[in-house]
């Protein structure tokens, strides 16, 4: 049995509960403080406390099954409601077909090459000047 050494704290984008752990690489991860089931395989990641009671956090994979120390947990980015929305909204952008012509060039959409002599239209009299 893992014992919680530390409160859930609150994600700071949706506000739900995580706990802060440490992955195998010394980054914070965010988890989500329900436990799942062992043979839950949508949980992919096993949670242990250290011996200095910090919460370890690493991926299970086929050849480092899970421990009889550890348990299974959702990362919390997976679960995250403001992620959710966040990734279907980049998905649809990115689905969508850009407008062509306009891309890297601002609104006008034309080309203007270095050394080109540029020209003034007299919109009053009609003429060209330069």
């Amino acid at each position: 049995m893992v014992v919680m050494w530390t409160p859930p704290n609150e994600c700071p984008r949706c506000g739900g509960e995580v706990l802060w752990g440490y992955t195998e690489n010394g980054k914070r991860m965010a988890i989500d403080p329900a436990r799942y089931p062992d043979d839950d395989t949508q949980a992919n990641q096993a949670v242990y406390v250290d011996h200095l009671r910090r919460l370890r956090i690493r991926q299970l994979s086929k050849a480092r099954p899970l421990a009889s120390f550890e348990h299974r947990a959702m990362p919390h980015v997976a679960t995250c409601p403001a992620e959710i929305r966040d990734r279907q909204a980049r998905a649809a952008a990115a689905s969508r077909p850009a407008r062509r012509g306009t891309r890297g060039r601002g609104r006008g959409g034309g080309h203007q090459t270095r050394g080109a002599a540029s020209l003034v239209i007299d919109l009053s009299s009609r003429r060209i000047l330069r």
